[in-house]
């Protein structure tokens, strides 16, 4: 339908009466809820609003309650939060909350030199003794369900869920490291390390921001004062080197250009042992990504779509 999403006609029109769910995602956050209102009124429909201004962050619960919004939906935030907990646990590729954070679906990469290896998924809770539930592995292009005769291999991705310290339990059992990241290099100074800054400083890890504004630095040093922030070239090897990329124990690529993040990432990964996560924001080129091995990436346009299938499903439920 083309039209004004605000317009109470144009929403008639494409059948607001009859809708469950409504979603607002134009690059106007004040559009998104202006949208979301009509259709609330409307079709008594449950309307999802993306809302990514830094402003309206702190008034989300309010933004929700007082406009009947089903979900308020900022992507970077949320992409933040997804970096956090991996952070948390490095040794994850990336975790998931379900039921408000008491369990998580956790997908990691099983070492070689695993004593997981060769055991089935029966064994390996029967010599463990911890409750969690594999759900799938991925082996080359194939993916698996991880049945109780599943026999694990090196190089499997796993995903499994269970409540965090049980999970962090288990795989520090299984050959994975559990230790928390506690320093950690970021390139491009955006929003998504806005919030990131925001967490870390609240979980008193050490960040180092490089930025190649001047602005951006000037305004980064001013709200955040307990981190370091260096102006520099971000593509600069000589740059990487000299601020600590072979001792931090994690490497963040979050600048706005998905290449530059790609070849910094690859860069990192032959002289840092920590974690490395890359941002990436098209998704033309994901199976030619996933085969350069990059640790954790992060899709901030997947994040979104994620949280609002998850509403959906708890609607079906």
């Amino acid at each position: 339908v083309e039209g004004n999403g605000a317009s109470y006609s144009v929403q008639m029109e494409a059948g607001i009466e009859n809708c469950d769910l409504f979603i607002a995602v134009t690059e106007s956050d004040e559009l998104n809820l202006l949208c979301c209102i009509i259709a609330k009124k409307a079709g008594d429909c449950h309307p999802v609003a993306r809302v990514r201004d830094h402003a309206y962050n702190k008034e989300a619960s309010y933004l929700k309650e007082e406009l009947g919004l089903a979900l308020v939906i900022n992507p970077e935030l949320a992409a933040a939060e997804d970096i956090a907990r991996v952070l948390r646990f490095p040794s994850a590729l990336a975790i998931e909350p379900f039921a408000m954070g008491r369990v998580e679906l956790i997908k990691f990469k099983l070492p070689e030199d695993s004593p997981l290896i060769g055991l089935s998924v029966k064994e390996a809770i029967a010599k463990y003794k911890y409750d969690v539930l594999f759900c799938s592995a991925e082996r080359g292009d194939e993916v698996f369900v991880t049945k109780g005769d599943f026999v694990f291999e090196g190089k499997d991705i796993i995903s499994m869920i269970a409540p965090p310290r049980r999970a962090t339990a288990f795989l520090s059992k299984v050959g994975l490291s559990s230790s928390a990241a506690n320093s950690a290099i970021i390139v491009g100074g955006g929003e998504i390390t806005h919030y990131l800054c925001e967490i870390c400083e609240k979980k008193s890890i050490k960040i180092k921001l490089i930025e190649g504004n001047k602005e951006i630095c000037d305004s980064y040093a001013e709200e955040f004062p307990d981190i370091t922030v260096v102006h520099g070239d971000t593509a600069e090897q000589a740059t990487l080197i000299d601020e600590g990329i072979e001792h931090t124990d994690a490497f963040l690529a979050l600048t706005d250009r998905d290449e530059e993040n790609i070849f910094l990432s690859l860069y990192a990964k032959e002289h840092c042992d920590g974690k490395i996560v890359t941002k990436i924001d098209r998704l033309d080129f994901d199976d030619v990504i996933k085969h350069l091995e990059l640790d954790t990436v992060v899709y901030p346009k997947n994040v979104t779509s994620s949280i609002i299938l998850r509403y959906v499903r708890s609607m079906r439920s």
